[in-house]
């Protein structure tokens, strides 16, 4: 994502720009349009030297390039020409101001209810998978039938003859607190340690804590016997000197030997594809081991499995998501004050991105979509896509006048190139619509729309009605240059109407 906008801003500087300044001066020179000849066959016409603008106007003498009111004298198009008589006049009215607050106050209040109080967390690996497809089959069928899983405490590089108490005793509180872990064999009977008390126990020794000097020598036997050969897959060994892999299975004495990690399968019931019950075993099953760890005054092992593969980023989600939103904010902040110069719009700016984002995160329970990893990229997304109204912002900061005036003339200037925008970004996203794959029409198609739509009216209705309240003054410079201009006009005016003498 950085990249592409990195590549987008150079191409814009390098590329668009030098392009549209040859197009200017295509203009200046009364040159027809070559894609008008290329594709309509309509040649240049000569040019009507009458109509063209003198060097003077052009240079400034009558109309002063640096004055921001310049654009009064130019023609608008149909669109810039409907939006100054029909829409603009509007924001000089308080009751549509009022009207357009409580409208978007009501929006907001419900879209917020919606995103922190309906939003669920989650992403099915059916959503995912193409219609139709086998693979959509298989998720389907194991979501809705299959909803067990293998769970694992795992230990690494722990001193196994001189913690085998300390294990038992988190493989005791694994077995009777875990909610999801219904009556089952004993965990202590499927581990590594208790295969080996077994088969010490086969052989007169003694069962089932062995002395730590008895340990290895009786591992290493046990390793190469059929009772210990089913353990080997839940076991690594290791080098106790280099930390060098080695095989567990010996069949001879090694004092080097050393069991490097050990892990022992748990039955986990009633779990499936939904993500509470995932959320509520890790939860558990970690306080368990955490707890054990910290009883025991070293890291005995930690637990591990598909559902913490696949739901344990949802433990995390809201923080994610907060600090996402939470940063694009401070960056969109420091930008626009950086190139807007100004506080108060940079307030104003990151208020409405709060706002539109808050907005589209209760869409989210709308079109049926979840809190995961592709609508949380997306909730980041829209701070950067609905930065467009700074173009709004800068336009009311660069006009000369009132506060209603200068809104009206920043919505004639920005309306039309920013309608462009969202059309053309909703041309782009609507093949997505027909794809078969869930997630892209929900995730893709139907966020992105959502945030154009209400980027675009946050931006154009309710940023206009905060600019005719809260907005800045006219930058010094431009004040400045209006107020000469002015000035200028008025001297003019009493030059002309004085007697001559």
């Amino acid at each position: 994502m950085g990249i592409t906008a990195t590549l987008h801003t150079c191409g814009m500087l390098l590329i668009f720009i030098p392009i549209m300044s040859f197009d200017a001066r295509r203009v200046k020179a009364n040159i027809n349009d070559p894609n008008l000849w290329a594709f309509c066959r309509i040649r240049s016409k000569s040019p009507n030297t009458d109509s063209l603008p003198s060097k003077t106007q052009i240079a400034g003498d009558d109309f002063p390039v640096d004055d921001p009111s310049l654009q009064e004298h130019v023609g608008s198009s149909p669109i810039s020409k409907a939006v100054a008589k029909y829409y603009a006049p509007l924001f000089e009215s308080n009751v549509f101001k009022i009207f357009t607050v409580i409208l978007f106050a009501g929006l907001l209040a419900s879209m917020t209810y919606l995103g922190f109080g309906k939003v669920q967390r989650g992403l099915k690996l059916s959503d995912i998978t193409l219609k139709g497809s086998y693979q959509n089959t298989y998720a389907i069928v194991t979501e809705d039938r299959f909803l067990s899983y293998e769970i694992y405490y795992v230990t690494t590089r722990v001193d196994l003859p001189n913690n085998q108490d300390q294990i038992l005793q988190v493989y005791d509180r694994l077995q009777y607190n875990l909610t999801q872990a219904p009556i089952q064999p004993w965990i202590l009977e499927s581990s590594v340690l208790g295969n080996l008390y077994l088969y010490a126990n086969a052989s007169g020794e003694a069962y089932p804590i062995q002395p730590a000097a008895k340990f290895y020598p009786l591992e290493q036997a046990w390793s190469s016997s059929l009772l210990g050969i089913l353990s080997l897959p839940d076991m690594y060994c290791e080098n106790k000197v280099t930390k060098a892999p080695m095989s567990c299975f010996v069949s001879s004495f090694d004092p080097n030997l050393t069991i490097g990690a050990t892990k022992v399968s748990i039955f986990a019931d009633h779990l499936g594809a939904e993500t509470d019950p995932n959320l509520a075993l890790l939860r558990e099953s970690r306080k368990i081991s955490d707890n054990s760890n910290s009883q025991f005054g070293e890291d005995l092992g930690f637990m591990y499995g598909y559902p913490y593969l696949f739901f344990e980023q949802y433990l995390h989600s809201s923080h994610d998501l907060y600090m996402v939103v939470g940063f694009a904010l401070v960056g969109v902040f420091g930008a626009v004050l950086l190139f807007q110069f100004s506080i108060s719009i940079s307030i104003l700016v990151v208020i409405v991105l709060l706002m539109v984002d808050l907005e589209v995160y209760g869409f989210i329970y709308v079109i049926g979509a979840k809190l995961n990893s592709l609508s949380l990229v997306n909730l980041g997304i829209v701070i950067g896509m609905s930065a467009e109204l700074t173009y709004l912002c800068r336009s009311f900061l660069i006009v000369n006048g009132t506060r209603n005036h200068r809104v009206a003339k920043a919505l004639e200037w920005t309306f039309e190139p920013l309608l462009h925008g969202f059309g053309t970004q909703v041309v782009a996203t609507l093949p997505l619509l027909f794809l078969k794959y869930h997630a892209f029409r929900v995730y893709y198609f139907g966020m992105f729309t959502i945030m154009g739509v209400l980027g675009f009216l946050n931006g154009f209705v309710l940023l206009p009605v905060l600019l005719s309240w809260f907005g800045p003054p006219t930058l010094p410079h431009i004040k400045a240059i209006a107020e000469k201009e002015t000035n200028g006009s008025h001297n003019d005016i009493k030059q002309t109407s004085e007697p001559q003498s």
